[in-house]
């Protein structure tokens, strides 16, 4: 099929060619010239082939003279007329000469001896005098030889030269032509086409496309007429699209407002609604609470309505819930600041935590020690947990693995240039993943916006977005790694309490980074382009020597190649094709003594299927001072 498009597309191009006014003149005015140029050339190269010719006949008489004048006298001063006619039939041998006439005087008398065709005008004609010389010196004219040229194969010769002139030159005028044709088409008349039909197609609401042409013949940066044809092209579009860009600018801007004004309003509703009915609602689920706690304490294990009481209990805390969902959406939920220490607040919810989430999926803690202490309110944390975790229990229909991790994190300057409400420090993070489907790439802008859910009609939409506005109301912040098929990790910074001027002192101590003292080869194995071209950048200021692949395949071929040194495999765990494991178990095989660490967005406890230690992995995102000390302790 791609064949004949091709074909159709080479017709449709030909056919312009042949059609256009600008190619038909340039032909029409290429045959001329050829023509003339032909001309010219065949005159003048037989011109020259006539002189040359001349000077053929005039060296072979001069020959004549010089070698067989004398013999020939000699011959016929003594009469032997034998050796004088093979003399002449040797001369009319010779090249163009065709008659050769001996004339002897005897006294009275006058001898004639001739060899070849009679004379014509058209023959050139010399005459050389015999002479006798006598013992004592003396000289005698006694008769002529006579030696005739005919120009007839000359002239033969120049005709068929002229033709194979006239014929070659205009085989390779003619090829000249239509290469400079060719050329002319390449580098002048398609480009003025395709101009003309840019400008034909000009669409107002499609200026952002730029007039660039295929230009392969443009050599040097002086631009020509083209280019500045091209370049004025672009200049007046770009006029009018920046133009017509800030009208349309002002215009979104001017829906934007309408739409978050809708939006507060929106809220706002939510808000009066939320909290109209949250004391009514309150006052009914305080008594259905606290009844049931009652029954539940006073019921024992075993008894079956057990059962019945751990329902009413669980219905009353999601509606419970629900309202304070609503309330912290809507920004009117009391907050109640405390210094709270996050592992244990999870420890105090891991029950409930256990009871609310499917028995198939599993759950495992790795709660680091000596967390910093943070600044929040226990319940809005409480919810910020609950929520991720039911989220991710959603997205594992089959069952799966539910992780919690805390431990104490720097965001270093680096990090809060790409998020700027973010300001540099320590934080504890809080990490909850799961094995799930993951997010889609295309929704994971809008997982936070208020109402928006992946969930299609399960889903309110609240749910994440309230989880955003706890982070930020605590001054934190929150990242998410996803993969799909793989899983999916929430990670919430929550800012440290400081109570003294430790922890700035501890800042300022964090953001010195170790002197330059980097000189080995690091090869960096990641997909995502923005975190590769970082995390070289970091280590370029190292002063280590840096290769960098976008994926397994990439790598291995670097690796390959005897040329390249590597002593570090830094590699993200979920590659295209061959994932980080299995490329460096192939990377072994080619360099057995290379060292690696591992990159993910997921915690170390997530990455079952890597054997090596926590010191071969670090987790996303990294600051330049964990990944610096990281990357120093392995090549030590």
């Amino acid at each position: 099929m791609g064949i004949f498009v091709n074909r159709e597309r080479k017709i449709r191009n030909l056919q312009r060619i042949l059609t256009s006014p600008l190619s038909i003149k340039l032909i029409y005015r290429i045959i001329l010239i050829s023509l003339l140029i032909t001309i010219i050339s065949a005159l003048v190269q037989i011109a020259l082939d006539y002189n040359r010719g001349l000077d053929s006949i005039e060296e072979t008489l001069n020959l004549i003279e010089e070698t067989d004048l004398e013999s020939i006298a000699a011959s016929v001063y003594n009469i032997d007329e034998a050796i004088l006619n093979i003399q002449l039939r040797g001369i009319i041998k010779m090249e163009s000469i065709v008659f050769v006439q001996v004339r002897e005087i005897r006294g009275e008398n006058v001898y004639l001896s001739s060899v070849g065709d009679e004379l014509v005008e058209q023959h050139i004609v010399r005459v050389l005098p015999l002479i006798h010389h006598s013992p004592g010196g003396e000289e005698r004219e006694f008769g002529s030889l006579l030696v005739a040229a005919n120009l007839d194969n000359l002239y033969n010769r120049l005709f068929r030269s002229a033709l194979g002139i006239f014929l070659e030159n205009m085989i390779i005028i003619s090829c000249l032509a239509i290469v400079l044709f060719f050329m002319t088409e390449m580098t002048i008349t398609r480009h003025l086409a395709k101009i003309a039909d840019y400008a034909n197609k000009v669409d107002l609401n499609r200026l952002d496309q730029t007039l660039i042409l295929d230009r392969k013949d443009s050599i040097g940066s002086v631009d020509d007429e083209l280019a500045i044809l091209t370049k004025s092209f672009n200049d007046m579009q770009k006029r009018i699209f920046d133009e017509i860009m800030e009208n349309r600018k002002n215009q979104e801007e001017r829906e934007r407002l309408e739409e978050h004004y809708k939006q507060t309003q929106k809220m706002e509703s939510i808000g009066r609604l939320a909290g109209g009915v949250a004391h009514d609602l309150n006052n009914l689920l305080t008594p259905i609470l606290l009844c049931g706690d009652f029954l539940d304490s006073q019921t024992e294990e075993g008894d079956p309505d057990k059962e019945y009481i751990n329902g009413i209990l669980e219905a009353g805390t999601k509606a419970r819930d629900l309202v304070a969902q609503l309330l912290t959406f809507s920004r009117k939920a009391p907050l109640e600041y405390k210094v709270l220490d996050v592992n244990t607040l999870i420890s105090h919810f891991e029950k409930l935590l256990r009871r609310t989430i499917r028995e198939n999926i599993k759950i495992t803690m790795n709660l680091n020690e000596g967390l910093f202490p943070v600044y929040a309110d226990r319940g809005q944390l409480e919810q910020i947990i609950l929520n991720l975790s039911v989220n991710a229990q959603d997205a594992m229909v089959d069952g799966g693995t539910l992780s919690i991790e805390t431990r104490n994190i720097y965001l270093d300057s680096s990090y809060a240039e790409e998020n700027p409400d973010v300001t540099p420090g320590n934080y504890v993070m809080l990490a909850i993943c799961d094995t799930g489907a993951g997010i889609p790439k295309e929704v994971r802008s809008k997982i936070f916006d208020p109402f928006f859910s992946t969930k299609g009609d399960m889903g309110t939409g609240l749910g994440l977005s309230t989880v955003y506005g706890i982070i930020k109301q605590h001054k934190g912040t929150v990242w998410v790694y996803s993969e799909e098929n793989v899983g999916t990790c929430f990670k919430v910074y929550l800012p440290e309490y400081e109570s003294s001027g430790g922890a700035a002192e501890a800042e300022r101590e964090d953001q010195i980074l170790p002197a330059a003292e980097g000189h080995e080869y690091i090869l960096v194995v990641e997909d995502n382009k923005q975190v590769r071209e970082l995390t070289v950048k970091i280590l370029l200021e190292q002063s280590y020597k840096v290769l960098s692949a976008e994926n397994s395949i990439e790598a291995l071929k670097i690796l390959t190649n005897k040329e390249n040194t590597v002593d570090l495999l830094l590699s993200d765990v979920i590659l295209p094709g061959l994932n980080g494991k299995e490329l460096y178990d192939n990377a072994k095989q080619i360099r057995p003594d290379l060292k690696v660490l591992y990159m993910s967005g997921y915690t170390d406890n997530i990455i079952s299927f890597t054997e090596e230690s926590a010191d071969h992995f670090i987790q996303k995102p990294f600051s330049r001072m964990d990944l610096i000390r990281k990357i120093r302790s392995l090549l030590d």
